[in-house]
């Protein structure tokens, strides 16, 4: 009877430290998959500050194309504005940004839905500049828009009810 109790113990004690093993093994996969996403968030952040700084270099090359007058200042002051951003969003953690971007739109919920408005907007625009072209289908006419209704009338009414002829066929009737 010890014997089986001391093997109860034995496989308890196996179970428990089986257990803690694989828990740590787990934290350890966690972990790693944390600082792997870490990473991999901080070099779209990176890429991201890259392309807002060519942005900004784009800007300035706008700028001294006009130089001297009201519109190269403006894109000037649009540059230094977006290169500083750039500078801020390179020199913060993503925590930190999306703590931030968190407080702002707690503060400013009108501004956030005008933003995700306007982004939409331009994703639209966007997708549309980048579709296809295709052919515009042509509008129908008025006549042509009549036939199909009366085809239309004519499949949805019961057996019992007077047919509406369709275009076509009122055409054939009025010619002799």
């Amino acid at each position: 009877m010890t014997d089986l109790k001391d093997t109860a113990k034995d496989l308890k004690t196996t179970a428990k430290d089986t257990a803690s093993e694989l828990g740590d093994q787990a934290r350890a996969a966690l972990d790693t998959g944390k600082a792997e996403a870490s990473l991999r968030i901080e070099e779209v952040k990176d890429g991201l500050a890259r392309q807002v700084k060519d942005a900004a270099g784009a800007l300035r090359r706008a700028a001294a194309d006009q130089q001297g007058t009201l519109p190269a200042r403006v894109l000037e002051t649009l540059a230094s504005s977006v290169e500083g951003s750039a500078d801020r969003l390179s020199g913060r953690s993503f925590s930190s940004l999306a703590s931030e971007a968190a407080m702002i739109a707690r503060r400013h919920p009108g501004a956030l839905v005008a933003g995700a408005v306007l982004a939409g907007f331009a994703a639209t625009r966007f997708a549309r500049a980048s579709a296809p072209d295709q052919p515009p289908r042509p509008a129908p006419t008025a006549t042509a828009a009549y036939g199909q209704a009366a085809q239309a009338a004519q499949a949805s009414h019961p057996a019992y009810l007077p047919q509406v002829p369709a275009n076509d066929d009122l055409k054939a009737q009025a010619t002799p």
